[in-house]
């Protein structure tokens, strides 16, 4: 019998990778403040980065393992590409973890 070895997009290293997946406002976050797109964050997701915008702030930038934006990435191709793997990983003998977080009721 061979060793199995962890799927190509997860090497067998140790590595924590952090994939950031980032929510459209919802209608009731539009209606209640007018300003709360120029709240939002800009979404790099070919750099791998996201901006942090508020008025008269300086954008925060932060960088990540990977980025995924509302308007390109659906739900199926997101798991597709950070879970999917993982749980092939774990049915292979590998130790996987997933940690979803976000704010209550946001359908994480």
């Amino acid at each position: 019998m061979e060793p199995t070895t962890p799927s190509k997009s997860h090497p067998a290293e140790n590595k924590v990778r952090v994939i950031v997946r980032v929510r459209p406002l919802i209608r009731e976050e539009l209606e209640s403040n007018p300003e709360a797109k120029k709240l939002a964050a800009k979404v790099y997701s070919d750099q791998h980065r996201i901006a942090l915008c508020r008025p008269g702030v300086a954008e925060r930038e932060f960088a990540f393992d990977r980025v995924a934006s509302h308007d390109s990435t659906t739900q199926e191709s997101f798991y597709q590409a950070s879970g999917e793997p993982l749980v092939n990983d774990l049915f292979a003998g590998y130790n996987a973890t997933i940690i979803a977080y976000g704010q209550v009721e946001t359908e994480r």
